[in-house]
């Protein structure tokens, strides 16, 4: 378990900078920024996947190349097309705090898929998770709708809501698949995905470029700038740390941690996120936010408490 712990965390470190990246790259549109990210997630997962010819593509099943499509529908867009909504149209505080449900989602769909615990036992230790989330993020939310209506608020929930069942969708049946598939490596899977990953991103090129014509602007690109070699640094970032090596230390950790523990542990994709926000802005937190933070990772540590106790119990 120690090692499957280890994985989850190393995860949830690259993919906590996804949450500053974008301020970097703050002059491109969130198309742009995605569309580069999965771009350079596909070219690195097919240069590896090719490099010696076709062969090793013909071994894999056509079972697992469906999976991998699939599984990078549900895992990068529905999951952005949802959060790009939830922003748009609610506002990023409330997106940020909705996201940071899934751990909790995760822990319960994946403990309804196979009962690991006690859903009795896992009701303390999400509502601390759940009361850090509100404590760092409420603040931030406009609860008066002067920026969006009411009704732009609940359509931007809807996104959100999506990119959250998307997720924890994804996280749960991934797992689960590697588990009944062990001989496929968790290199050559999150290649797969990728791989996948890239014909949706070129599906979504082509609707947002040539048919709604909106968010993407070709030209941006058609000469050489200190502002394209910082977007090209982006996504590159974005692409091989956080797309192609998070995937594959969560496929790794999938294979040995359940689902009702791994939940829990992605809550320190938000708590690595919010450090790197810290320092991108140079800015230490406010008291509400310790006492979130404290409360997120004492939410955890109960999880790993509960989880041990019912293992105990089991033997």
């Amino acid at each position: 378990m120690g090692l499957g712990l280890v994985f989850t965390i190393c995860a949830c470190f690259v993919w906590g900078a996804i949450f500053v990246v974008p301020e970097y790259l703050i002059d491109f549109s969130g198309v742009e920024v995605v569309l580069g990210r999965y771009l350079i997630y596909g070219i690195i997962s097919c240069a590896l996947f090719f490099r010696k010819g076709f062969k090793k593509a013909r071994q894999i099943p056509k079972r697992a190349w469906v999976m991998a499509l699939v599984f990078a529908l549900f895992s990068n867009i529905l999951y952005y097309l949802g959060i790009i909504g939830g922003i748009r149209f609610a506002s990023a505080p409330l997106v940020v705090l909705v996201i940071g449900m899934a751990p909790i989602f995760i822990a319960l769909y994946g403990n309804w898929h196979v009962r690991e615990i006690s859903y009795k036992s896992m009701v303390f230790p999400s509502a601390w998770i759940v009361f850090g989330l509100i404590m760092i993020n409420v603040a931030e939310i406009d609860w008066t709708f002067t920026t969006n209506s009411l009704q732009q608020y609940l359509l931007g929930m809807f996104g959100v809501l999506v990119a959250l069942i998307a997720w924890s969708w994804y996280a749960v049946h991934n797992a689960r698949f590697l588990k009944r598939h062990p001989h496929i490596p968790s290199t050559d899977w999150s290649t797969l995905i990728g791989i996948c990953t890239l014909f949706w991103a070129i599906g979504m090129g082509v609707l947002y470029g040539f048919i709604l014509k909106k968010d993407l602007d070709f030209t941006k690109f058609t000469s050489w700038s200190n502002e394209t070699a910082r977007f090209l640094v982006g996504v590159i970032l974005l692409g091989v740390i956080c797309s192609w090596l998070g995937c594959y230390l969560w496929n790794r950790a999938s294979i040995y941690l359940p689902s009702s523990l791994m939940g829990p542990f992605l809550i320190f994709e938000s708590l690595f996120g919010l450090l790197f926000v810290y320092t991108f802005e140079s800015r230490f937190p406010s008291v509400i936010e310790v006492i979130g933070v404290v409360s997120m990772l004492g939410g955890v540590l109960l999880s790993i408490r509960v989880f041990r106790k019912q293992q105990r119990r089991a033997l």
